[in-house]
């Protein structure tokens, strides 16, 4: 609910946050293309790295909507490890969807599916610490940038 709520003051407001918004779900809307266009025209089968790859972009989106959604909650200086374990959570409640409600895999051996799973859920993850380390690292940038235009100590 949180989420939903941060996003909606934001574009109501239209403050500075309104934009990444816009980004993020520009960026959903580009996974969804991956994702959809690698069933449709047959880039899963073709590509054996496109679904690393389209998991990895949707763990970036994912982490966006959590950063930013939940920038009032989370600090951005937390640890890297609360967005691994977020990602895990997300990402495997997405797998047991996928094994429920989709037919490709039926062929697949439980070991396969299960290698598939954890390479699915490493890449996820490894997309959201990247941009939450970025988001770090970008955070402390401003941070320090403000206390140098402002002569104040950190301290």
């Amino acid at each position: 609910m949180r989420l939903s709520s941060q996003l909606i003051s934001d574009l109501k407001t239209r403050n500075s946050w309104s934009i990444y918004w816009v980004m993020l779900f520009l960026w959903g809307s580009f996974v969804t293309f991956l994702h959809f266009g690698g069933y449709e025209f047959q880039w899963y089968a073709q590509f054996g790295w496109w679904d690393l790859m389209t998991h990895f972009v949707s763990g970036i989106g994912i982490a966006g909507i959590l950063l930013v959604g939940l920038r009032d909650v989370v600090s951005a200086q937390v640890s890297l490890s609360w967005m691994f374990v977020a990602l895990l959570s997300i990402g495997a409640g997405f797998e047991i969807y996928e094994y429920f409600f989709r037919a490709f895999w039926h062929s697949w051996t439980p070991a396969y599916y299960a290698r598939d799973t954890a390479e699915d859920l490493l890449m996820a993850c490894s997309g959201a610490v990247l941009i939450q380390y970025w988001y770090q690292t970008a955070s402390m940038s401003y941070s320090e940038s403000a206390v140098a235009v402002n002569g104040q100590s950190a301290e």
